[in-house]
């Protein structure tokens, strides 16, 4: 008479059989999440015409704007200072005045001395808990240090963005009231794409098209702030804001609600494909309950 089987190693074969029945139950279902996602992509692109990005291949005459004053302004905070020295290194060989406004919530006097170091102007932003309120109070702090200065542009370069040293000629030469340099970002799969978008009429916003990113100045939406130039028509009207929902929780950014007043006033914002900077990535994306 054969042996009853021992009840632990059925039990155990048991869990093993359900934990694989589990197992390839996830890999199905992920599966059909990526083909549901395919299917959502076409229906959209059906539904919703491709944008027309607006080119301009023609730069105004070289050295039409030199001579112009422009002020670098840059919002900064302790968690951004991991490239300090070599946007220090950049932004020098511009030879325009900058200024620094620190977010951060106490003063560093060792950070405020290597500021100094580099005869860079230094101002501490009043402290908020919200990081993009923050930000906006030292963009606002900028506009108004230029309008004061009698500056014609301000050129925003953020911490952690690395340009190249004819940043300030190239894009005083695009001749135009609001145009931003290209440094990539991340996307939500950690892809780097151009910081620039734009708006369809279905109301979303896409992303700037690859293919298009053949050194011409192009009409969009919606362009980050990590290296833009603004002229005084601009900032002399203009003030940064942010909008918010729910339990203070972020609906709109600063770069955002930016390009936005400015498109409502029909006032192009320009994105320049040629002209290219080094993002130097080390955080994540934004959490909008937090910021």
């Amino acid at each position: 008479m054969a042996s009853l089987p021992d009840p632990v190693v059925v039990r155990v074969e048991i869990e093993q059989f359900q934990l694989q029945t589990i197992q390839t139950a996830i890999s199905e279902m992920g599966k059909k999440l990526v083909e549901l996602e395919k299917l959502l992509r076409n229906h959209i692109d059906q539904r919703t015409p491709a944008p027309e990005f607006k080119a301009d291949l023609s730069a105004a005459p070289l050295e039409v704007n030199l001579g112009k004053s422009v002020l670098i302004g840059t919002p900064i905070c302790k968690e951004k200072l991991y490239c300090w020295n070599e946007y220090a290194t950049a932004v020098k060989k511009l030879n325009c005045p900058v200024l620094i406004v620190d977010t951060s919530k106490e003063e560093d006097p060792k950070f405020v001395k290597q500021v100094q170091s580099e005869a860079f102007q230094y101002y501490m932003a009043q402290y908020n808990d919200k990081p993009m309120n923050r930000i906006v109070t030292a963009r606002n702090m900028i506009f108004n240090q230029a309008i004061s200065g009698g500056y014609d542009y301000v050129l925003f370069i953020d911490s952690d963005v690395i340009v190249p040293p004819d940043t300030v000629t190239k894009l005083l030469n695009r001749n135009r009231d609001c145009v931003a340099g290209f440094y990539p970002i991340t996307n939500e799969y950690g892809f780097p794409i151009p910081h620039a978008k734009h708006k369809t009429e279905a109301g979303y916003y896409v992303p700037f098209e690859e293919s298009k990113l053949n050194g011409a100045i192009w009409a969009v939406s919606l362009v980050g702030l990590g290296c833009t130039l603004i002229s005084r028509k601009i900032f002399s009207k203009y003030k940064f804001r942010c909008e918010r929902g729910d339990y203070n929780s972020l609906l709109r950014s600063e770069d955002m609600c930016f390009c936005e007043d400015l498109r409502k006033d029909h006032i192009l914002v320009w994105f320049d494909s040629g002209m290219v900077c080094r993002h130097i990535i080390k955080e994540g994306h934004w959490d909008y309950e937090t910021a």
